[in-house]
């Protein structure tokens, strides 16, 4: 039983250490101010609230005054969701009672994705978008999803663990 829980330990330490990152900034307007941007690594679904939407984001950056300008700032983004193959969007909470959200793809981020184990080194900002053109992109709604919810896939993992170990015990028992 301590050798499967060690062996667990260790496939999750691996899996979790393969974290890319990258590099990103999103220019803005006074009119931006207090903005807040979403990287998603996939194009936006359904989400049922703002929380849900920054969930569901692999890094987030509010709008803020830097001297001169507003901008987000430099901001790095890592984890398992950030690949190399992954279609990425910028999405902002556009509405003011936030009912709704306006998102645009970032054509040639994936490009800029670089992995800290692998000795790789930052490709540089992605820094060709602003919050101007996030602004005025498609708009989408919040509202919950379909009828039926599809579990993300650490609950699956989780599962598939407790019922691997209950199993187990029952077996010794």
């Amino acid at each position: 039983m301590k050798k499967l829980v060690m062996m667990l330990v260790l496939v999750a330490a691996v899996v979790s250490a393969k974290a890319a990152s990258v590099d990103w900034t999103v220019g803005a307007t006074a009119a931006q101010d207090g903005y807040t941007v979403y990287l998603l690594a996939a194009e936006p679904g359904e989400f049922a609230s703002v929380a849900d939407l920054a969930s569901a984001a692999v890094g987030s950056a509010t709008v803020a005054k830097s001297g001169r300008s507003y901008t987000t700032g430099p901001v790095t983004s890592a984890g398992d969701g950030v690949t190399k193959t992954a279609d990425y969007y910028f999405a902002i909470v556009s509405s003011s009672d936030a009912t709704s959200f306006n998102y645009v793809a970032a054509t040639g981020l994936g490009a800029k994705v670089y992995d800290p184990a692998a000795q790789e080194s930052s490709a540089g900002n992605f820094n060709t978008m602003s919050a101007a053109q996030i602004a005025a992109g498609t708009s989408k709604s919040f509202g919950g999803g379909g009828d039926d919810p599809i579990p993300e896939p650490t609950s699956g993992l989780l599962l598939l663990v407790g019922g691997a170990m209950l199993a187990l015990r029952r077996r010794h028992a």
